[in-house]
């Protein structure tokens, strides 16, 4: 399914396409193909994660895409007031417009999991 999806962007790549001068049917198209192949893409993403991680609730999982490693402010799910890191230490949590955040951490292409704790964090 990769493969074909991956023709259906190159095709919707096309010269002619991209920068507006195919006739309207050609453009109709392409929105449809490539609403379709975005729609995919994230089924896959989606499939992906799920196979990575488990459906405990108790865990945070943070994914990094990048090629180094990176700490990035995390919104906490709702109901969720701290999270503690492998070794058990909780980590800061500050709260934004009625949202709680904490700087998770995730190495280059690769994620971190965090415990759920019903602790208060500071």
């Amino acid at each position: 399914d990769m493969d074909r999806l991956w023709k259906v962007l190159l095709l919707n790549q096309f010269h002619d396409i991209l920068p507006g001068s195919s006739i309207h049917r050609g453009h109709e198209e392409a929105q449809l193909e490539l609403k379709e192949l975005n729609q995919n893409v994230y089924d896959m993403a989606s499939d992906a994660r799920d196979a990575l991680t488990d459906d405990d609730a108790s865990r945070v999982t943070v994914f990094n895409s990048l090629s180094w490693p990176r700490k990035e402010l995390v919104a906490l799910p709702a109901g969720i007031h701290g999270i503690a890191d492998e070794n058990g230490v909780v980590l800061p949590v500050q709260m934004h417009e009625g949202l709680r955040y904490a700087e998770g951490e995730a190495p280059s292409m690769g994620w971190s999991t965090y415990k759920t704790e019903e602790v208060e964090a500071g």
